[in-house]
């Protein structure tokens, strides 16, 4: 159960303003009867509600404000609020009974606070925070009748109308509650029965169902909604949510289309269809829709921004470029625009550019990723050692374990590419001293050790792995692959594949392996089909190597050629590919 907590720190100002009268009152009243030859009498301080010529209940109440001022600052909560209610009931007060309230609430002490915000509410029966406090806390102590009587005034009282006024009931009845709890509903119904003809109540009750996950109640209370006023932008909305939420994904899309065709000026309607469109990965779509948005508001940010990663998404860089300059124009979103322009500049091969912009992306949560970016571009653009170098110096600038874990996974990758095998294994030695048994590192130093053909420690670090994460799809495959390829522990092999690919089925690397050992097994047939499996899956140069290989074995040599030449025109330096070019026109695998 949730309502506006209350920290120590930041005390109320009206109740401040209380505590600093009565100090200076009684700084004066001290002053007063130093100055002269005897003691004076002092004239009572002002507290509203307090008889003055009742100076026993005016000393009462100074004194328990005073103690519930310090108790609360000593954190001593329940005393604090002991002394309030006791203050409260003095002098009839709301801002104290408030007070009360708060600190009672923020001591966990839910039942004070339940007391004292129904005092609150007697003394000020028209304060709608009065009221929405007491109704959430008499739903935490489970007192349903006190509630919805409560929920019932907030509707009267709410300055915005009753339209606001369902929505803030539906909020205060949604939180903290779960599926199980039925009691919101039941009391949300009990409300809308007494509005029968109000789509915000239905639309209020629908809301509050799909929250609550009763997705059929909620359906069934929008079309209700939607019966009484088929243009309610807020129901079509939730209509097209619910229908979404249970699944029936080209009905919602339909359903906000047609909203947004009859309705083409409600830019909350069409946010929602564009958004919904996201969501269902309907990129071109969405594109659509966020264009239509930002021609209507052309300095909206939200809107440009999307634009410019839904542009990235679509291969469209160029657009994707004039998205992120306007909004550096605008002054908005200045470290996500570099980092994204960085981006571009890499995808067209301009290293230069790209360090400039990731550069300027400055302190956000893209700092980081732009920083590792420059390292890598660095070594990649021969300046291997400042690449190093940079990564080093944010190694040691971000001592956490997962950021060093990063770090050291990209500094031995730039290694590796540069084929210095020996020193990418040391480093990550050395990673793994300082976070021992990281899978991460053991799997990454595994395929080192596979690149200089020392098998025995390769497979020492995939165990390693795999008594950690027994279900790790990647290193069962990696293991199998590896003792396929390496070694004639075939049926070893296969079994851990097999293993591999029922955690994975779709995986292309994995079914790729599948059609390897298969082939190392003797029986090529059944290969072609996974390899050609795997290669319609996902593209890559080594999987198009194995078919071109067994194709040939299997005496379709010309398809073997072609699939090679293929390849070899896309990559023309890549070694795999001219490994098995040099084995064809060697003839060195017969049919």
């Amino acid at each position: 159960m949730r309502w506006k907590g209350y920290k120590n720190s930041y005390l109320c100002k009206d109740f401040v303003m209380l505590i600093r009268i009565i100090f200076i009152g009684m700084g004066l009243a001290l002053l007063s009867g130093c100055a002269g030859n005897g003691p004076r009498p002092v004239a009572p301080l002002a507290v509203p509600g307090v008889d003055q010529n009742a100076s026993v209940a005016h000393n009462d109440i100074y004194y328990h404000l005073i103690l519930a001022e310090i108790a609360s600052q000593r954190n001593q909560l329940d005393v604090s609020v002991d002394h309030l209610q006791q203050a409260s009931r003095l002098v009839a007060d709301p801002l104290i009974a408030e007070r009360a309230t708060r600190i009672a609430f923020y001591a966990k002490d839910t039942r004070s606070a339940f007391a004292a915000a129904q005092y609150w509410v007697e003394l000020d029966p028209d304060n709608v925070e009065a009221l929405q406090a007491a109704a959430a806390l008499a739903l935490n102590e489970g007192k349903d009748e006190a509630a919805l009587d409560y929920l019932k005034k907030i509707l009267k009282h709410e300055e915005d109308g009753p339209e606001h006024g369902f929505q803030v009931v539906a909020s205060l009845l949604s939180r903290d509650r779960d599926k199980h709890d039925v009691r919101a509903l039941d009391i949300m119904a009990k409300i809308v029965v007494e509005h029968p003809d109000n789509p915000y109540a239905h639309l209020a009750l629908g809301d509050l169902a799909m929250l609550l996950g009763h997705l059929p109640a909620a359906e069934q209370a929008l079309n209700k909604a939607l019966s009484i006023d088929p243009d309610l932008p807020a129901a079509l909305v939730s209509h097209a949510r619910v229908i979404y939420q249970q699944g029936r994904v080209d009905d919602a899309l339909a359903s906000l289309r047609l909203a947004v065709t009859d309705i083409p000026d409600n830019e909350p309607l069409r946010l929602a269809y564009g958004r919904m469109l996201l969501e269902a990965k309907r990129y071109q779509q969405a594109k659509e829709q966020f264009t239509l948005l930002s021609e209507v508001s052309p300095e909206d940010s939200d809107y440009l921004y999307t634009l410019s990663l839904l542009a990235l998404d679509l291969d469209e860089a160029d657009q994707a470029e004039v998205y992120l300059q306007r909004l550096l124009e605008l002054g908005e979103r200045g470290p996500e625009a570099y980092y994204y322009l960085g981006r571009i500049a890499e995808s067209r091969h301009d290293f230069e550019t790209a360090i400039k912009q990731y550069e300027r992306v400055g302190r956000s949560e893209y700092q980081f990723d732009a920083q590792i970016r420059i390292g890598q571009l660095l070594a990649e653009t021969g300046h291997i050692e400042a690449g190093l170098g940079h990564l080093r110096s944010l190694r040691m600038a971000n001592p956490e374990s997962s950021v060093t874990v990063r770090l050291y996974l990209t500094e031995s990758a730039v290694l590796s590419a540069a084929e210095r095998y020996g020193d990418a294994i040391d480093l990550l030695s050395e990673a793994l001293q300082v976070v021992p048994g990281n899978t991460d590192l053991l799997y990454s130093r595994s395929l080192l050790y596979e690149k200089t053909d020392r098998i025995d420690l390769l497979e020492q670090d995939l165990r390693a792995v795999l008594l950690r994460e027994p279900g790790n799809a990647d290193a069962l495959n990696a293991l199998g692959y590896s003792l396929a390829n390496l070694t004639t522990r075939y049926d070893e092999a296969y079994d851990l594949i097999l293993q591999a690919i029922k955690l994975k089925p779709d995986e292309a690397a994995i079914i790729d392996s599948m059609g390897w050992v298969l082939y190392r097994m003797g029986r090529a047939e059944e290969a072609v089909a996974y390899l050609r499996r795997a290669l319609s899956l996902q593209y890559d140069n080594e999987i198009a190597g194995h078919l071109s290989e067994v194709l040939w074995v299997v005496g379709q040599r010309k398809a073997a050629k072609t699939l090679l030449e293929n390849a070899l025109e896309k990559s023309p330096g890549d070694k795999t590919l001219l490994q098995v070019k040099e084995q064809l026109d060697a003839s060195q695998i017969e049919p």
